[in-house]
């Protein structure tokens, strides 16, 4: 019987050695941990270190408890259990300051170089500048050598007249419609133009004239052909008295037309429709009305 009260026994203490070895071992880490926050953190102020100083002394004394128990009945496992439960968990200490700051690391590699980038737009004209100063005057050139004596003018052949279709040298110097015509090379045969033909008018004249009648009594047209083909024409106009009769409403006179109206001579200063006398200004009295002549006794 004391036999199998000490197997027992023996059992229960191997049972609460285990668990006791377990739950040291669960204790032993969180220490472990404890002390791996307390050795990472080199900016914690002291508070910090001894509340978990404090820690320690209370898990060393709760440990000194348990072997005490353990020695003496297994029962202990049940106050040590409630025991390790009741130790209190510190609080999170505050944050520690800031650290220095570290020293600059080193210049980073050159990176590669960017694609070229697009041409800018072109850039608006600018404005003109200022006129430059005059330069200086540049030194007189070397006269120039001497030219060949001319012709006197009555050395000059002049063709009294030329056939138009025949051909003449160049410098043939001719008579020509009232002027005087030269050769600018080889001639052919004259045209519609002088020039075409190869020949230049040097001395312009007037090759025909033509009085043109009009019926108006005071204008004459004259027409002028020159020697090179261009016609001119030009209007003279007689201011003489020109005596249309008598006045008669709605006809149209001009300045210089003389009517008679009234027993009396009207000239018109101007053109006009308008009736002589009546304080017209368009007519003037030129020969007044006589009185009537007594008849014979």
């Amino acid at each position: 019987m004391r036999h199998d009260v000490k197997i027992i026994g023996d059992a229960i203490r191997a049972a609460v050695d285990a668990a006791l070895a377990a739950r040291l071992a669960d204790i032993q880490q969180q220490i472990q941990r404890g002390l791996a926050d307390v050795q990472g953190v080199e900016q914690r102020t002291l508070s910090v270190v001894m509340e978990k100083a404090g820690r320690w002394g209370a898990v060393e004394a709760l440990l000194s408890e348990m072997e005490q128990k353990l020695a003496t009945h297994a029962d202990a496992i049940v106050d040590i259990t409630a025991a390790v439960a009741s130790i209190p968990v510190g609080r999170d200490g505050k944050d520690g300051k800031d650290g220095i700051d570290g020293k600059d690391g080193l210049d980073g590699a050159h990176g590669k170089d960017g694609a070229p980038g697009r041409d800018g737009k072109d850039g608006i004209n600018g404005k003109d500048g200022a006129d430059g100063r005059d330069g200086v005057d540049g030194k007189d050139g070397i006269n120039g050598k001497d030219g060949a004596d001319g012709r006197d003018a009555l050395e000059l052949d002049i063709l009294d007249a030329i056939d138009q279709q025949k051909a003449y040298p160049r410098g043939t110097v001719a008579a020509y419609r009232g002027g005087l015509i030269k050769a600018t090379r080889r001639t052919g045969p004259i045209g519609e133009s002088l020039s075409a033909a190869g020949w230049r008018v040097i001395l312009r004249g007037v090759a025909q004239t033509e009085v043109v009648p009009s019926d108006d009594l005071r204008t004459l047209g004259i027409r002028l052909t020159h020697t090179d083909g261009e016609v001119v024409e030009q209007t003279l106009r007689s201011p003489s008295l020109l005596y249309r009769g008598v006045f008669r409403e709605g006809d149209q006179y001009d300045g210089g037309d003389a009517v008679t109206f009234g027993g009396s001579l009207w000239v018109a200063l101007r053109a006009t429709t308008t009736k002589p006398g009546d304080g017209s200004p368009d007519w003037r009295l030129a020969v007044k009305k006589g009185r009537d002549g007594r008849d014979a006794k």
